[in-house]
């Protein structure tokens, strides 16, 4: 699954969604792609962070969900760790941060 994460103004992750591999054309074959038709006859491979980012931004408004979503990576392998709601994402470091505990 192809993780997305949506960020408020503030930079505070709000949600997390996940959108199929297909759908963001990271299946093995074009068997399997499901989606974005006109985008994969110009791809002969599969989709990988980033670009597969732009795609995925695309689903979501095509799909209702408003707001700014960012790809999120389930192993972190980019963006630092995979992002939760109540996060920050530093766009300078381009990751997400876990914010840091209260003072008691």
């Amino acid at each position: 699954m192809g993780h997305f994460a949506k960020i408020n103004a503030d930079n505070t992750v709000e949600q997390v969604t996940a959108i199929s591999n297909c759908a963001i054309g990271s299946c093995i074959g074009k068997e399997h792609w499901d989606y974005q038709e006109e985008y994969h006859a110009d791809h002969t491979g599969t989709t990988d962070f980033p670009e597969s980012e732009a795609l995925g931004q695309a689903i979501l408004a095509e799909s209702g969900f408003d707001g700014k979503w960012l790809q999120t990576s389930f192993n972190g392998k980019f963006r630092g760790r995979f992002a939760g709601a109540g996060m920050t994402y530093d766009p300078i470091k381009d990751e997400f941060v876990v914010p840091e505990a209260p003072t008691v």
